[in-house]
């Protein structure tokens, strides 16, 4: 997708329309960097593992693979720990 000004936004999917790649593009003579974020999932239970913004900071999530439920989301480093949400059911 390409804006008028000349930005535009690149998507990448897998075969299960998950969205893997998205890529930024900053409009030409900008000065600007295009920014990319990705992310990774579960072959079998369909949910995202990882997450990586723009500027490299990644959210990784645990599952049971058994049920597919997510027992736990681990954010970006911020103060020098990573916070941890824990789920249970």
């Amino acid at each position: 997708m390409t804006a008028p000004e000349g930005n535009s936004a690149e998507y990448v999917y897998d075969a299960r329309s998950n969205l893997l790649q998205t890529t930024m593009h900053a409009k030409a003579g900008s000065g600007l960097s295009d920014r990319t974020a990705s992310a990774t999932y579960d072959a079998l239970c369909n949910v995202a593992l990882t997450e990586t913004d723009a500027l490299g900071r990644v959210t990784t999530t645990a599952i049971n693979q058994t049920t597919c439920l997510v027992t736990s989301v681990t954010g970006p480093q911020v103060g020098g720990s990573s916070p941890v949400t824990s789920f249970t059911l």
